[in-house]
């Protein structure tokens, strides 16, 4: 009887031990299913970053086009007062000029009446 419970008791801790057997296998494959989507998650961790540091970097160089094209921007809008500015005096002088050319044809017309006028006189003169 003795040997028969000392069978049925090492049956039984072979039982156990197989499954703790393979509690462990399983235990061992779960750890290193974790493993492995560590590993993935840090690879793409490291693929993010430099994604990250090539969107700053663009983003800089973007930056710095933008700061140039509203220097350039400015400067030309600062030329373009200026030459406004040099056209608007342009045009109030060339308006002076039409007048002051009007005023001499007025006048060149006023003298040449007065010419015809004085031609008569003496015209009128020789006959007497």
């Amino acid at each position: 009887k003795k040997k028969e419970q000392l069978i049925v008791s090492v049956e039984q801790l072979k039982r156990e031990a197989t499954k703790k057997e393979e509690a462990y296998a399983n235990q061992q494959a779960e750890f290193e299913r974790l493993n492995k989507q560590l590993s993935e998650a840090n690879d793409e961790r490291k693929k993010q970053l430099k994604q990250l540091q090539q969107i700053i970097a663009e983003r800089d160089v973007l930056g710095t086009q933008l700061v140039r094209r509203n220097d350039e921007l400015a400067l030309l809008y600062e030329k373009l007062k200026i030459q406004q500015s040099t056209l608007n005096k342009g045009e109030l002088q060339y308006k002076g000029r039409l007048e002051d050319l009007r005023i001499l044809k007025l006048e060149l017309k006023k003298l040449r009446h007065e010419k015809g006028t004085l031609q008569d006189k003496v015209s009128n003169t020789d006959d007497l």
